[in-house]
């Protein structure tokens, strides 16, 4: 407060050497201060807001992106786990309150393309190639 009054006070000043009353500019220094950065914060503090509101949005994608979805083996209740590699995955049943415990393996498979990408006369005589081989009984 000891600022905004000194402030005030070396504005009314200034203001005064050009014609204004002291008190007047005082005032007007004064109560437009309080505007001025009333707007500030008001303004920033939206702008916090929705900065908070965008990490929220990105820490869920995260989350969702690192969860798994599984079953309670008690009762059948889905619920969305976080995983984490290299600990124990256990969690606890909202409904019935069992303990579960996510067990991770892991499988290999050769990489593929969709059928959208490979070239049409290949496949269609891959299977003019197959219609040719004589049937096995």
């Amino acid at each position: 407060m000891g600022m905004t009054v000194g402030v005030s006070v070396a504005v009314a000043v200034v203001l005064w050497a050009f014609g204004m009353s002291l008190w007047k500019g005082f005032l007007l220094a004064f109560v437009s201060h309080f505007i001025v950065f009333g707007l500030i914060n008001y303004f920033t503090g939206i702008y916090m807001s929705y900065k908070m509101r965008t990490v929220e949005v990105e820490q869920l994608k995260l989350l969702n992106d690192q969860s798994v979805s599984v079953s309670c083996v008690t009762c059948g209740e889905p619920a969305l786990v976080p995983m984490l590699l290299g600990e124990d995955n256990v969690y606890t049943c909202d409904q019935c309150g069992a303990v579960n415990r996510i067990i991770i393996s892991a499988e290999t498979a050769l990489p593929t393309s969709p059928v959208s990408e490979l070239d049409p006369d290949k496949v269609l005589l891959n299977q003019i190639k197959k219609l040719e081989q004589p049937k096995e009984s």
